[in-house]
């Protein structure tokens, strides 16, 4: 334990050891006073697991910013990744980022243009400021202890890489610069995040991604092959009805979640892979794109509308862009992603649960 001082306890400890150089005005910023709470609540697990855990992460968070270089410009981005885990998200945000992937991988995704023009936006790496709670949390605990991140070492460093990740970004906020951040973003608050960023003067850009369910399976048994543990069975199943809740479902007769961050500032962009794991872009900053995959996803889910008709009432895409799949009928609809989403409830408009079994 360490000293006592006054009414200073272990928490501030912490919170002042990893984030001692923050400015008043970030942590008087409503991205900070959203975070704090959560934050606090880690660290706290992560002491009852390991009373100085702080000293062995520490080295981890200044990494993320070693020969980095904050860029002088007012407006600032952040990408976020949204979609379930297992569907590709790293792998995406890792090629944008200019990190290394597979050649295959690589090659693939340099042929989607509408994710290549979105990687030409971002400015030079050194600019960049990376976080992700699993990548650059998780995975860099376990390089530390050369260990493998298996489920074990997962559940023991679990709050501590969450930990990491939201450091890394308050600092990076504060610092002003551009932000990749590796995210489910399937909270239900994720619109007041976005709204705080903006507040911030920062450009928000979510980027969406989806798969099939058997990709996400194959997804899951070869992390298992190489020893990495990506997450509990139950997330892997309620992040992505949460994903899905958070395009389509409707707040008290208002917008989607992901309507709300469009209203609040944000771009949005969605792509999704077919079952030969080939990646399409379905929304592309707010316009449709690939109207067979959007329409067969609204099939699946058994939305009452078309999957146009819906994104509009979410609030995603406005009325000058629908009708853009209004030559689209349900008969030309090809069956490429009827696996995407599995077993579970997607919320409607007046809130009843609604079965989206395929």
């Amino acid at each position: 334990m360490r000293h006592q001082q006054g009414n200073k306890t272990e928490l501030d400890w912490v919170l002042d050891n990893l984030l001692e150089d923050v400015s008043e005005p970030m942590k008087k910023s409503q991205f900070f006073k959203d975070h704090i709470s959560f934050l606090s609540t880690n660290i706290e697990a992560a002491l009852k697991k390991n009373a100085y855990f702080d000293h062995e992460i520490k080295p981890i968070i200044e990494k993320a910013f070693l020969n980095k270089e904050a860029p002088k410009t007012s407006m600032k981005i952040y990408i976020s990744t949204a979609g379930a885990p297992l569907v590709g998200k790293s792998t995406i945000l890792s090629w944008m980022l200019d990190e290394t992937v597979d050649k295959e991988i690589a090659t693939a995704l340099n042929q989607v243009p509408e994710l290549l023009a979105l990687k030409r936006k971002l400015p030079n790496s050194k600019h960049i400021i990376a976080s992700d709670p699993d990548v650059y949390g998780l995975y860099e605990i376990a390089k530390k202890y050369n260990e493998q991140p298996t489920e074990g070492f997962y559940n023991k460093w679990r709050e501590a890489s969450i930990v990491i990740d939201i450091c890394v970004r308050i600092k990076a906020l504060d610092q002003g610069y551009a932000i990749a951040h590796g995210s489910t973003a399937t909270h239900t608050l994720f619109d007041k995040t976005i709204k705080s960023l903006v507040d911030l003067n920062y450009q928000p850009h979510i980027v969406a991604i989806s798969a099939p369910e058997a990709m996400r399976n194959q997804n899951r048994a070869d992390r298992e092959a190489k020893k990495i543990y990506q997450c509990t069975p139950e997330d892997k199943k309620q992040k992505q009805i949460s994903f899905y809740n958070n395009m389509f479902a409707n707040r008290d007769n208002k917008f989607s979640v992901y309507g709300q961050c469009r209203a609040n500032g944000a771009k949005l962009s969605w792509f999704g892979y077919n079952p030969k794991r080939e990646l399409s872009c379905i929304l592309y900053n707010n316009s449709v794109i690939d109207c067979e995959m959007l329409e067969d996803i609204a099939k699946h889910a058994s939305l009452q509308d078309s999957g146009e008709k819906s994104l509009q009432d979410a609030g995603i895409i406005s009325m000058s862009n629908y009708s853009a799949c209004s030559m689209f009928t349900a008969g030309a609809v090809i069956t490429a992603v009827t696996a995407i989403i599995v077993a579970g409830t997607l919320s409607t408009e007046n809130g009843v649960e609604k079965s989206f079994l395929p």
